[in-house]
């Protein structure tokens, strides 16, 4: 609920006959007309404020990949935004180190500031790839491991049946040596009877 439909209820909600419809309730302060502080807009701030939220979105995801049980596509979700995350994170340590060559540089030739920039962006490109390369292959480990625990699962099942069928052949097997005992101790029976007979 926004702010202002919460406090359009706390009034009284819609006016009727120039009074609102229901008593309005007391406030604790008035905050009509105060407002927060406006951001910096300078560039250094902004530049470490989306640092900030980059990285809080990072260490989210990361959270979120570490947890076994969640679903595919949540996952998958997550890997494609990390890895617009770590183009961002490049983007600004990019940034970041231009400007910092640029106010270093200011009395320095501009070959080295150059090589300076060079340096800075190819190791940030250096850490962004170890990193989706260590969520890659934790990606892959999840799913071999899921891979691996279906397989278990199917050869557990399989030897549970296999069990159940070893279990009824034997228990089909007894009934069928009962059966042809009762038919043997019958018909011996009934050659006694003839045999006394005669």
């Amino acid at each position: 609920m926004s702010l202002g439909t919460l406090y359009y209820w706390l009034d009284g909600g819609p006016q009727e006959a120039g009074h609102p419809l229901f008593p309005p309730l007391a406030r604790r302060r008035s905050v009509v007309g105060k407002r927060r502080k406006p951001l910096s807009a300078d560039r250094v701030s902004l530049m470490h404020r989306l640092m900030r939220t980059t990285e809080r979105q990072v260490r989210d995801i990361e959270q979120r990949l570490a947890r076994p049980g969640a679903s595919s596509p949540e996952r998958e979700r997550d890997v494609r935004m990390l890895g617009a995350l770590v183009r961002t994170l490049r983007d600004l340590t990019t940034f970041d180190s231009a400007a910092e060559l640029a106010a270093q540089g200011a009395g320095v030739e501009p070959a080295l500031a150059t090589a300076r920039e060079r340096m800075a962006r190819e190791q940030a490109l250096r850490d962004a790839e170890e990193r989706a390369g260590t969520i890659r292959h934790m990606v892959s480990y999840l799913s071999e491991m899921r891979k691996i625990e279906a397989l278990q699962a199917e050869r557990n099942a399989a030897s549970a049946r296999a069990q159940q069928d070893k279990a009824k052949a034997a228990a089909d097997a007894d009934e069928k040596r009962r059966e042809l005992a009762r038919r043997i101790s019958g018909f011996v029976a009934a050659q006694r009877e003839q045999g006394g007979a005669e």
